[in-house]
């Protein structure tokens, strides 16, 4: 699952962990010593939701460390 990271899913309405459609998922970006990215705090990725209670990440990111499409994550659910 996911390798210390901060994150959290927006799915709507939808309290399922087990969402048939796609879920945002928003990681935490970890700033470097110069405070980059000064843009943005947090970044957003799309996931499938998967048996076991995990999520399939279906987005590249571009400011998280350590993770990579097709990883299998966990998060929790915050409206």
């Amino acid at each position: 699952m996911a390798k210390n990271k901060k994150l959290s899913v927006m799915d709507g309405e939808n309290s399922s962990p087990f969402a048939k459609g796609p879920v945002e998922i928003w990681f935490e970006i970890q700033k470097d010593e110069e405070c980059f990215p000064t843009s943005q705090d947090w970044e957003e990725l799309w996931a499938t939701p998967i048996e076991g209670g995990g999520f399939r990440l279906e987005s590249t990111p571009f400011f998280v460390k350590d993770i990579a499409l097709g990883d299998i994550v966990s998060a929790e659910r915050t409206k």
